[in-house]
């Protein structure tokens, strides 16, 4: 028992080690999801007040917080291209996910076989 829940506490670690450095290492690389949201033609006001909007002029560290809290609480935010919430993107999605991974499990090793 005690090995489980060393290996569950390493498990929560890990997960926290991953989230925190993409999260962080998306925020320091070149873009804004508000150019994208703004359009080509966009002024710098709009730009703005679409990061505004969003939160994306607030510090990432309590971004990255809020985040978190959201993800453990089942709130996973709406979605910045259809604006739908993200679990029920993920809901909707996951069945044919499902199917493909299936149908990929089966036709892996039957193709790995003859190799």
């Amino acid at each position: 028992m005690r090995y489980l829940t060393a290996r569950f506490g390493h498990l929560l670690v890990v997960l926290f080690a991953v989230t925190f450095l993409t999260f962080m290492l998306v925020n320091v690389l070149p873009g804004d999801v508000a150019y994208d949201m703004a359009g080509l033609d966009a002024s710098e006001e709009e730009v703005e007040a679409i990061r505004e909007e969003i939160g994306l002029n607030r510090p990432a560290l309590l971004r990255y917080v809020e985040w978190l809290g959201g993800i453990l609480t089942g709130d996973w935010g709406k979605s910045f291209i259809t604006s739908e919430p993200v679990w029920d993107a993920i809901k909707t999605r996951f069945p044919v996910s499902l199917e493909l991974v299936i149908v990929a499990q089966i036709m892996a090793p039957l193709l790995a076989l003859p190799l």
